[in-house]
């Protein structure tokens, strides 16, 4: 029997299940230099590295219950962010304005990036972790996806534990982390670098902390 990956939809955006055709778009947003800045490996992914992570992660529904998005826009819910708070933590910026194209109605039906919960083997934790291609970033979509993650990562799959794990120069990546609750527990090594290691305990989450 097939796994049925749940839909999710937020304010902005809708969280859908990734299916192979979108291997090439994953791999074209993993790509960009600027979004790989603080990745352990700096070189763009080949199409067979996409698609191992590709089955990875959807052998990771089948086994866990969890796993990663892909990422659109709702346009339901429209992308204008005029008023509210961007992903860094400054005022959003207009709709169309330099640096915030993503907020155009041109965008929805686009895979604008992935986002989800991944299970660390090596530790056996669970990570939220998201990206985003360049054109989207700075509208909040990071923190509102990260946290439709989160919720569903507590409630609906019983975790009892989230964690979060950025390099320490990746400010934009630690706001998010922050404005969904995980706090900073210490500095230490995965995937061969050191990373700020974020944690948050379902009982935490329950009482809103």
């Amino acid at each position: 029997m097939d796994t049925v990956i749940p839909f999710l939809r937020t304010d902005r955006l809708m969280l859908r299940s990734l299916v192979p055709g979108d291997v090439a778009c994953l791999r074209w947003l993993a790509s960009d230099p600027e979004v790989r800045r603080f990745f352990p490996n700096p070189n763009p992914p080949t199409r067979e590295q996409v698609l191992i992570w590709f089955g990875r992660h959807q052998d990771l529904w089948k086994m866990r219950g969890f796993g990663v998005w892909g990422l659109m826009l709702n346009p339901s819910g429209g992308p204008d962010n005029r008023n509210g708070i961007a992903g860094d933590g400054s005022l959003a910026r207009e709709p169309g304005s330099a640096g915030n194209s993503a907020a155009t109605g041109r965008d929805n039906g686009v895979l604008i990036g992935w986002c989800g919960l991944q299970y660390l083997a090596e530790t056996d934790e669970v990570e939220v972790a998201y990206l985003l291609g360049k054109r989207y970033w700075g509208c909040g979509y990071a923190t509102e996806a990260a946290a439709a993650s989160l919720s569903y990562g507590f409630l609906t799959a019983g975790l009892d534990r989230i964690i979060g794990l950025i390099h320490p120069h990746n400010h934009r990546s630690r706001r998010v982390l922050e404005k969904i609750g995980l706090r900073l527990v210490d500095c230490t090594a995965y995937f061969g670098m050191d990373v700020l290691r974020f944690a948050l305990d379902r009982a935490e989450y329950a009482a809103g902390v």
